[in-house]
């Protein structure tokens, strides 16, 4: 229930300050840490690796 708000918050916030780009942004980190969640770090560090 709280992540409804959550996203709500999220949702008013971008379409009072019109930052629509800023929504890939936070999904690509999303994925990166529901990933690095799943895999236990491990098998991620390839990937962190070739990034930075």
């Amino acid at each position: 229930m709280e992540i409804l708000l959550i996203l709500r918050e999220y949702a008013r916030f971008l379409s009072r300050e019109k930052k629509w780009w800023i929504t890939p942004i936070v999904l690509v980190l999303l994925v990166l840490v529901l990933l690095a969640m799943a895999t236990e770090g491990t098998a991620m560090m390839p990937l962190v690796y070739t990034l930075f």
